[in-house]
């Protein structure tokens, strides 16, 4: 029975961890200048649709590369389509996106740890 117990344990421990995968695929993104102390925070989502819905600024599409500089947490994906929020955001000052991602987690949404990415607006 405790081998049962602890195979549990392990495998729901195992869906805990998010590893952070960067958008590979046509994504779309906004950013958010909050303050100068803040820096500027991004938003990225899948569909061009999904950003529009959400946006707080104009919707542009992003790949990676190029010369900007974020910060980005990444969240499940089927939370981030159920409730229609962004798969990836973040800010270009690390401590923004860690004050965003303990924001997430302590909501209890698994969420990866703040990765260096860089960004470029299409």
């Amino acid at each position: 029975m405790r081998t049962l117990i602890a195979g549990v344990v392990l495998l729901l421990c195992a869906g805990c961890a998010l590893h952070f995968q960067a958008p590979t695929d046509r994504s779309w993104a906004f950013t958010v200048d909050e303050t100068k102390t803040a820096g500027a925070s991004i938003f990225i989502y899948r569909t061009q649709i999904g950003c529009e819905t959400r946006a707080q600024g104009p919707c542009r599409e992003v790949v990676l590369g190029g010369r900007e500089s974020y910060w980005l947490v990444q969240v499940v994906e089927w939370r981030a389509n159920y409730y229609g929020n962004p798969l990836w955001f973040g800010s270009m000052k690390k401590e923004t996106c860690d004050a965003m991602r303990t924001y997430m987690a302590n909501l209890r949404q698994p969420v990866s740890d703040c990765t260096r990415v860089q960004v470029l607006f299409k």
